[in-house]
């Protein structure tokens, strides 16, 4: 989808609450954290995540790799416990899907420390975003553009082309100059997305008592070294920490900046690296390709932004 119908795709799902699945959203609740409001909703079942109150210890970010009204029909889809509590929309309205005293499956087959033991004891919080792009010509493509498939008759088909924005457009992509696993060009986080995310933490980590620390930049895109450590980290992590490839979520092309401060950085060592010690897990998080494609605002046009954008935030907080 095109960067600019972003906008009125999500205002569809605010009009009608209902997701691309056509499947019909309830609002149960409301709860007011300072500029910004969790608006919690839920479909006609709760087959998506598991009713088991478990200890909370860390908070884990994602990018969801798609737009709000599929991302909910994915999160939510019906006898599929691989889910999230919280959505955070590129308009900065933050859903919750269900009660984060509960859990769902959200790290995937394969993640350092097992899904299952993580997945209980951590949030997840995911940002609705294409991520990664592939750049052909002037135009920056998503991860659902010209993929190879086969279809209900065996015959080899290739989807359309998915333009998310053109390489002139600098405000909707994100450059990473020496590249993060591969891939160059990420599609952008928008200001209220930062300014959401930023407030739903401090709830968070008030409400469950979980540190607000973030691991030291220089390794806050590495894997935990083994097991033990991914099941014992407290604060705030991504999931690439717990997988060693097929997720970019959330890597350097994020303005960390913009929601923590040397003031909420992990002082003692953290050791952490690539690792082969995994747990098998068969749920997994759903996704349309293992390998996604490549496709500016580039990371020497963010300091001005980033510092203007982080004195408000913390002027809020006061």
């Amino acid at each position: 989808m095109n960067v600019n119908k972003i906008e009125e795709d999500e205002q569809k799902f605010a009009d009608t609450l209902t997701n691309i699945s056509r499947v019909k959203y309830n609002v149960v609740g409301e709860t007011k954290i300072r500029d910004y409001s969790i608006v919690k909703i839920a479909p006609n079942h709760d087959s998506y995540y598991y009713k088991t109150e478990t200890a909370k210890t860390c908070i884990v970010l994602h990018s969801t790799a798609g737009v709000l009204r599929s991302d909910l029909a994915s999160l939510t889809k019906k006898d599929n416990h691989v889910s999230v509590p919280y959505i955070i929309a590129r308009n900065g309205t933050i859903y919750e899907l269900f009660d984060p005293k509960y859990w769902s499956y959200h790290l995937g087959k394969g993640s350092v420390g097992g899904n299952s033991v993580n997945s209980k004891r951590s949030i997840g919080i995911e940002l609705s975003n294409y991520g990664p792009l592939t750049k052909n010509g002037n135009e920056l493509e998503t991860i659902y553009s010209r993929i190879d498939y086969i279809d209900k008759n065996g015959t080899p088909k290739k989807t359309k082309k998915d333009v998310y924005c053109l390489d002139s457009e600098t405000e909707h992509y994100t450059v990473v100059e020496d590249g993060f696993r591969d891939k160059k060009y990420f599609a952008s986080f928008t200001k209220a997305q930062y300014e959401a995310l930023d407030e739903l933490l401090d709830y968070l980590c008030t409400e469950y008592n979980i540190p607000r620390e973030f691991i030291p930049y220089d390794k806050r895109f590495d894997v935990f070294p083994n097991s033990t450590d991914a099941k014992t980290f407290t604060g705030i992590c991504s999931h690439v920490n717990f997988r060693k490839s097929g997720k970019w979520d959330l890597g350097p092309d994020f303005e960390w900046d913009l929601i923590c401060d040397d003031n909420d950085i992990i002082v003692e060592e953290v050791n952490i690296t690539s690792t082969d010690e995994t747990e098998d897990i068969p749920n997994e998080k759903i996704e349309t390709s293992n390998t996604r494609p490549v496709t500016p605002k580039t990371s020497s046009n963010r300091g001005i932004f980033s510092l203007v954008s982080k004195v408000l935030l913390k002027l809020f907080k006061k």
